[in-house]
């Protein structure tokens, strides 16, 4: 029996439904309470669709149209694995973001709708605490046996592992890098789809190619007053978005974020607060300011080859995050 639900929305359609866990680690699924079930997936099947989405950096798709087969690899593809129609993808993909387990990426018709991406912003558990909340593995209760079987962590190992990471990072090819900048009063406005036309154009030059990038004003001043007008956006939890961690970052950065993205275009327009409410980012356009905020918001970007893999990447990401020190976001892999 459920007695603890939950109300969430569907991450396409926006339609409400309530869901709750039971003792044995089912999800029950309905439109409101005292309604039918709709649907229900156990511990095991919500674990696989937590892993599929952590196997894909790049994002998992959500294929859940019922008319259609789906792409492959995707979250209506996996359901159909379990005898469950396609739509069913909607309920465990909107469940698994509200637990934190992953975040909504909106590409547009073009890019495949709805992706799912793993691990977001400030949630640190791994897809195996989930096995051990609803009591698959009760690690109280096991005694630590030095004979059993499996890897030892290996200094030297990681030592070499680095080695290569590091290797790999020196020979990393650097295409070109571009700028962009938008008005802080006007996030919405003219300039900034102009400024996102061209991101976008940009983008298409090198389909495949991998970013990093970082947002950043003025000056500190400026930056101040942003952190200040996202925190009072995210006390207020304004509209159910979900915005980037706050840092305790030093009183002279003037950065806002440091990332990297397959999907450059996309990414940007979630920091802007133009895309889904449900993906963690700076979400400009709905920041809470005592005054309005005035000056550029700019962006550097530095386009890689499409072979640069995500340790390296991730390693790129790290160093620049280190040397910035941005107001907002977290350092290494979400």
């Amino acid at each position: 029996m459920c007695d603890n639900y939950r109300s969430v929305s569907t991450l396409v359609k926006g339609r409400t439904f309530v869901w709750c866990r039971d003792a044995e680690g089912t999800l029950t699924v309905q439109a409101e309470l005292n309604e039918p079930v709709r649907a229900t997936f156990t511990a095991e099947q919500y674990a696989a669709a937590l892993e599929l989405i952590a196997s894909n950096p790049a994002g998992t798709p959500l294929g859940a149209r019922a008319d259609e087969e789906g792409p492959a690899g995707s979250l209506g593809r996996l359901m159909s694995e379990f005898g469950k129609s396609r739509p069913h993808a909607s309920w465990i993909a909107a469940i698994a973001v509200d637990e934190g387990f992953a975040e909504a990426d909106y590409r547009g018709p073009r890019g495949g709708g709805l992706w799912l991406l793993a691990v977001p912003e400030g949630h640190d558990r791994a897809i195996d605490e989930i096995v051990d909340q609803v009591g698959k593995a009760d690690a109280d209760g096991i005694d630590f046996d030095e004979n059993s079987p499996g890897s030892r962590p290996d200094p030297a190992r990681t030592a070499d592992g680095l080695r290569a990471i590091a290797d790999r990072v020196f020979r990393a090819e650097q295409v070109d890098q571009t700028l962009q900048a938008f008005d802080l009063a006007d996030i919405e406005g003219a300039a900034s789809q102009q400024a996102l036309e061209k991101i976008d154009l940009w983008e298409r030059e090198l389909p495949d190619a991998r970013y990093l990038y970082r947002f950043r004003v003025v000056d500190a001043v400026l930056a101040s007053r942003c952190r200040d007008a996202l925190a009072i956006a995210k006390s207020g939890s304004f509209e159910g978005r979900r915005f980037s961690r706050i840092n305790d970052a030093p009183a002279g950065s003037a950065c806002l974020y440091v990332g990297s993205s397959r999907s450059l275009v996309s990414r940007v327009r979630q920091h802007l607060g133009l895309a889904h409410r449900g993906t963690y980012a700076m979400q400009v356009c709905h920041w809470q300011a005592d005054a309005p905020l005035e000056g550029l918001l700019q962006i550097d970007v530095w386009r890689y080859a499409p072979d640069v893999d995500d340790a390296v990447l991730q390693a790129l990401e790290d160093d620049l995050w280190l040397a910035e020190h941005p107001r907002f976001g977290r350092i290494g892999a979400r």
